[in-house]
C-alpha cells in the first residue's frame, strides 16, 4: 500500500487538499506501509492518500470501513483503473479512533 503526504494543507476538507499547491504531483513524504492505518498523533493541517490493490482471497460479499478524524473518502474500482472507481465511503465529520463508516 502507498501512503503519501502533503504537509501544511490549510483544513480540514478534501477540497483544501486538491487545492493544495503541490497536489496531487509533490507529495511531501512517500512511504509503503502494510495497511490502510495512519499512525496516531501524525499532526494536523496534513492530507494523506493511500492507493494499493486488494484482492480478494475467495469470492463472496466485502464489507469495507473508513475512518478518519476530519474528512475522507474511499473509491473502489473492479478493474485497477480510475475510470471506473466508484466513491464507496465517505466522512464529513470527525470520528474518534475505531468510529467507523460503511
Amino acid at each position: 500500500m502507498k501512503r503519501e503526504i502533503w504537509r501544511s494543507v490549510p483544513g480540514p476538507s478534501i477540497t483544501d487538499l486538491a487545492l493544495h499547491q503541490d497536489y496531487p504531483n509533490s507529495p511531501s513524504a512517500v512511504e509503503i506501509v502494510s495497511d490502510f492505518d495512519n499512525p496516531r498523533n501524525e499532526g494536523e493541517n496534513y492530507g494523506a492518500r493511500f492507493s494499493g490493490y486488494f484482492v480478494a482471497p475467495y469470492t463472496g460479499n466485502f464489507s469495507f470501513s473508513l475512518m478518519a478524524d476530519d474528512h475522507a473518502e474511499l473509491f473502489f474500482s473492479p478493474s485497477g483503473t480510475d475510470a471506473k472507481k466508484d466513491l464507496i465511503a465517505v466522512v464529513k465529520t470527525p470520528l474518534d479512533r475505531n468510529e467507523w463508516h460503511t
